[in-house]
């Protein structure tokens, strides 16, 4: 089964530790790093801290998010907003924080911006899956309906924060059902969740934590 990991702001404490040293590069203080992930069939691994390599330092700069997974490269993901039409945003865009910023953990979007890759088409992960992911989500400061935290092909890939009804959403689109498939957990407040798709037994689980209900 494909295993796909999303970061999307990682969940570190920062410590205060030498002046002029980001916790992240300092193994006196670091919490954990990327190499602590299971990296054995990874697809996509966006990791909110390393976002422009493995080894690299954390950019604040960066318009590129690197993907730190098995397809490298090929499955960057790079800022895009929303004014007037779908394009790239621009270095002093970034700058001006206008449609949003990286801090020492991960991107905050502001304003209608998403990360995209850069040239749109499907990616493969097979019929049968599992995503993990690590948020810092609330149904109540979602400013539209649909807060998608990430979304491939629409309703057919898709995590989204429900605004009016405290619902987190996993959507797929089975190539076996003409409608999309969906599966969803209730609170308001997220965090950490695990979604699988069987293809074989046509099934979707949804729910918080590593351990299903």
């Amino acid at each position: 089964m494909s295993k796909l990991f999303v970061t999307i702001g990682a969940a570190l404490v920062a410590v205060a530790g030498q002046a002029g040293i980001k916790y992240w590069d300092n193994p006196d203080y670091r919490a954990f790093d990327v190499d602590c992930y299971v990296q054995s069939d990874l697809i996509w691994n966006y990791d909110g801290i390393r976002n422009v390599g493995a080894v690299q330092p954390h950019s604040d700069t960066a318009l590129t998010w690197a993907n730190l997974g098995s397809f490298g490269s090929a499955n960057d993901i790079v800022l895009q907003r929303n004014n007037p039409a779908w394009t790239a945003v621009s270095d002093a865009e970034l700058s001006g924080k206008t449609y949003g910023e990286w801090t020492d953990k991960g991107f905050v979007f502001k304003g209608n911006s998403r990360f995209r890759r850069d040239s749109p088409g499907k990616i493969l992960v097979g019929t049968s899956y599992t995503i993990q992911f690590l948020v810092d989500a609330t149904s109540a400061a979602q400013v539209n309906s649909w807060g998608y935290l990430l979304a491939v092909q629409y309703e057919q890939f898709a995590l989204a924060v429900s605004k009016n009804n405290n619902k987190f959403y996993w959507r797929t689109k089975m190539a076996y059902n003409s409608s999309a498939d969906y599966s969803f957990m209730d609170g308001g407040t997220f965090d950490y969740g695990t979604a699988i798709v069987d293809g074989t037994a046509k099934t979707t689980a949804f729910f918080s934590g590593t351990k299903a209900p």
